[in-house]
């Protein structure tokens, strides 16, 4: 496998009450230079989730566009992105991949060094792939927003993206979170709880709510699969530890270089053959569950969706869930998507 090492699908567990990360301006060295000719692979570690919105980032192994820039990623499985945080911290990953949390805005706030350096799923028409299910004995009863009330509803995390998109849900018809049931669950396990009807309602993603609704346990809620909740919502990016911006800034570029092509191709043929063959390979899901799985809308540049971001900060801090508001400087830099851009032309 051209550029992985995979360790046996090894699995790191940090707590979900590791401190964040925060970030660091990335001027400095010319962040446009190539990488040497011939040279030993240099290890980057990075934190994922086997889900297809890591589509791009299999390609990119799968083709070998990390080993052209003289790097072998290592995939380090977790549950959710809030909990690669602590390990980003320890310089013990180089790359975090997720959505962005209420924790994540604390964690900067309070001198956690990261920043958010790449695109890596936002919603849009047709590319719902972060949705609501409802489950299919219920579909009848729960029909909109204000029909949630009283429900037990199903999310990865109590923080991050999905509970921004409940949110906006609940709030056309009034509701907050004390009108529902909230209930939470790794996506892998959503499925099951749907079959077992222990759940009326689930924010899921791809491959796991093809796999809910092929089994005719749940269907998607407000056709939110083609017409997200919150459209332009950024439900997924990259973040860089500081010792990978600072001490390894050549390599960093060039772990963008190869995540963009992986971006392009993806795009060209979101659900075609090798999409489906790379993620089912990757997430250990039947090709046919995934040729069905919704696509995403991505950055073709890689740059970061900085307003989306910004208003969910604003979000947790009307809360109370964020203790001061940081500029968009503070939390995210282009400047990898610029020198990739560049050394791509």
């Amino acid at each position: 496998m051209g550029g992985i090492t995979m360790r046996g699908w090894k699995v790191v567990l940090a707590t979900a009450g590791a401190v964040g990360l925060g970030l660091l301006a990335a001027g400095g060295a010319d962040l446009g230079a190539r990488p040497a000719g011939a040279q030993e692979l240099k290890e980057v570690r990075m934190g994922y989730l086997p889900l297809v919105s890591w589509a791009p980032y299999f390609l990119a192994i799968e083709k070998g566009y990390y080993r052209e820039q003289g790097l072998r990623v290592e995939l380090s499985r977790f549950r959710t992105a809030a909990d690669m945080y602590g390990a980003l911290k320890t310089a013990t990953l180089e790359v975090g991949t997720g959505s962005v949390a209420a924790g994540h805005f604390n964690s900067v706030a309070k001198g956690v060094r990261m920043k958010i350096v790449g695109d890596k799923g936002t919603l849009g028409p047709g590319c719902g792939y972060s949705y609501f299910l409802v489950r299919k004995d219920l579909a009848g009863e729960i029909t909109s927003p204000r029909d949630l009330k009283g429900r037990r509803i199903m999310l990865n995390a109590p923080a991050g993206a999905p509970v921004y998109l409940l949110a906006r849900l609940l709030e056309r018809a009034g509701l907050t979170y004390k009108d529902v049931k909230l209930v939470y669950l790794g996506f892998p396990q959503m499925p099951v709880a749907f079959r077992q009807k222990a759940i009326d309602v689930a924010h899921i993603v791809d491959p796991q709510g093809v796999r809910a609704i092929e089994a005719g346990d749940a269907e998607p809620f407000l056709n939110s699969r083609e017409v997200p909740i919150v459209n332009g919502a950024n439900v997924g990016m990259m973040f860089y530890a500081e010792h990978f911006m600072t001490q390894r800034r050549d390599q960093a570029v060039g772990f963008m270089v190869a995540y963009v092509k992986g971006i392009r191709d993806y795009l060209k043929a979101p659900q075609g053959e090798e999409v489906v063959r790379v993620v089912s390979k990757y997430t250990q899901v039947s090709p046919e569950i995934v040729a069905k799985s919704q696509k995403m809308c991505i950055d073709p540049t890689g740059r970061v969706p900085v307003e989306n971001i910004m208003e969910q900060q604003e979000f947790w801090y009307a809360r109370g869930e964020v203790e001061r508001r940081l500029t968009a400087e503070d939390l995210i830099t282009q400047a990898f998507a610029e020198a990739a851009e560049r050394r791509l032309r």
